[in-house]
Order: C-alpha cells, then sequence, then structure tokens
C-alpha cells in the first residue's frame, strides 16, 4: 500500500498522530506537583527539564511518554497497513507527524518540546536496529560528557546514518534526515553554548545553581522563537 492509494487514510493517520503527540505529558506531570515547567529550569517542556526540576519520579515516565507517543502511532500504522501490504512509509511518516505535534503543540500554544524522545520513539517504530543504535550512541556521548544537548544532536545524526548503511529505503533515511534537521535547529542555542563552553552539564551543582538563571533568559528568547535547553 503506498499513500497515492488511500490519501484519505494517510491524513487520518497523519493528523491522529500529529494530536497523539502535541498531547504535552511532561508539563501536565509537572502540573501535578505545581510547576509550571515553562517557568523554571530551562523553560522546556521536555522529559529532562521535568527530571531536573521535579525528579526521576516524574522524569522517566515523561521520558517514557514522549517516546511512545510516536512509537505507538507508529507501530500500529505498521501493523494495521501491514495487513493491506505494508509500505515503509507508514510508520516513519506517523512517527514524524507525532515529532511535530510534541515541537508545536495546539495544546500550548503550538510551543513544546525538543522532540529528541519522541524521535526514538519514531525510529524505533520503522527501523527498530537503527533505533536502538542511536539510542545506545545517544547513552555513551551522555555518560562520557553529560551534555544532554551534545547527546541528543550525536543521536539524531547517527540515526540516519545507521538507517542509510543498515539498507532501510531511501525515503525513510531520507525523513530521518529532515527530522534530524529539525531537531538540530531546535538545539541552535545549545550549540552556541557548547561551542563557548556555558552548556551546563545534566544533575551537576552548578545547573542546579543556574536554572532560574537560565529560565529567565531562555524564557524570553522563546518571545523571538528560540527553544533553549538541554533537552529531550
Amino acid at each position: 500500500m503506498t499513500m497515492k492509494s488511500n490519501p484519505e487514510l494517510w491524513i487520518l493517520l497523519c493528523v491522529g498522530s500529529f494530536l497523539v503527540g502535541s498531547l504535552p505529558f511532561g508539563y501536565w506531570l509537572a502540573k501535578t506537583r505545581g510547576v509550571d515547567l515553562r517557568k523554571v529550569g530551562s523553560g522546556n517542556i521536555g522529559a529532562t527539564n521535568v527530571w531536573r526540576t521535579c525528579g526521576p519520579s516524574l522524569g522517566l515516565p515523561a521520558f517514557l511518554m514522549d517516546v511512545a507517543k510516536a512509537y505507538v502511532p507508529g507501530t500500529l500504522a505498521g501493523n494495521w497497513l501491514a495487513l493491506s501490504g505494508f509500505s515503509p512509509e507508514a510508520a516513519i511518516l506517523v512517527g514524524i507527524c507525532a515529532i511535530l505535534g510534541h515541537t508545536f503543540s495546539p495544546f500550548l500554544r503550538f510551543r513544546g518540546g525538543k522532540g529528541v524522545a519522541s524521535a526514538l520513539g519514531a525510529v524505533l517504530a520503522a527501523t527498530p536496529i537503527a533505533g536502538g543504535i542511536a539510542f545506545t550512541v545517544w547513552l555513551a556521548v551522555f555518560l562520557a560528557t553529560r551534555y544532554v544537548s551534545l547527546a541528543s544532536i550525536v543521536g539524531v545524526i547517527v540515526a540516519p546514518t545507521a538507517a542509510y548503511f543498515l539498507g532501510a529505503p531511501t525515503l525513510v533515511w531520507g525523513l530521518y534526515g529532515g527530522a534530524a534537521v529539525l531537531l538540530i535547529l531546535n538545539h541552535r542555542s545549545n550549540i552556541v553554548r557548547l561551542l563557548n563552553g556555558q552548556e551546563l552539564r545534566f544533575g551537576t551543582k552548578k545547573e542546579k545553581q543556574g536554572e532560574v538563571r537560565v529560565s529567565n533568559s531562555e524564557n524570553a528568547a522563546e518571545i523571538g522563537g528560540d527553544k533553549s535547553g538541554s533537552e529531550v
């Protein structure tokens, strides 16, 4: 099955995935403790900021939920369409719509997280081996440096590279590449801080002391459309 054979179904799947992806689980979880993620830490609604401000008891569920909201729609779409002849566009296109939903959530006036966790879910749904490689590299870089932003940037570059060398269809690794560009752009302020030696390492005392300062400067930056902070 291809997109041309049933465009209405594809539109339904993609819109549904976008809406699922737009559910700001991290924001809602933090709200259960009276925390508005947009006003603390990095000001981002991603799982890293949930972990940083509310601890692992909410940070880990936020991460898993952000992964799942791209993985589940992508997997269900792939399995459903497989009944009529699987097309490789299925899981990845639907998963990318979830990433876009997370990044541009209508629940938060079309602002959201940076999309790395949701991107992991999308890649795992469409190409599990490439997703596993990307996550392993992300984890290795994070453990070595404690920079979530650097690990995320490297991870999103590895995903399309791994898919290419594993023989994935051109459309699949090409879409991975496009998603990687978006995610790297979401980290542009992190890149500047990394180059200037000003990026905060995850879990350090300095990071905790600098949370409010980072939040204030980055909330101002968001007015101009820039979202900062080492987030997934």
